[in-house]
């Protein structure tokens, strides 16, 4: 759920950058379905980062035992790119085949 919580915090933040500030209001939610596909790209990255920096870390306590920085962080720069290409190629994919 921390993906797509981050995935709506990001692209709220972007569509109310890009559209202005009174275009969305927080209590607002945001139609995904609508959303700019650049826009849903970049905020499913931002969301595939938290989703890699707070995975990546129990998966390696949960293997190891461990739970020292350098075992915790341990494989993060291979699954921090990995998670965020392939959420933003995700949502993006999702708002292309949602906003014909």
């Amino acid at each position: 759920s921390l993906l797509f919580l981050g995935h709506e915090l990001m692209l709220r933040r972007l569509m109310s950058h890009y559209f202005g500030a009174d275009h969305h209001s927080h209590k607002e939610r945001i139609d995904v379905d609508k959303a700019p596909i650049v826009m849903s790209s970049l905020a499913g990255m931002f969301g595939g980062a938290l989703y890699s920096i707070t995975a990546t870390p129990i998966q390696n306590f949960v293997r190891t035992g461990k739970y020292n920085l350098p075992v915790l962080v341990k494989g993060c720069r291979y699954t921090l790119p990995r998670d965020m290409g392939g959420f933003g190629i995700y949502f993006a994919a999702y708002a292309l085949s949602h906003n014909r």
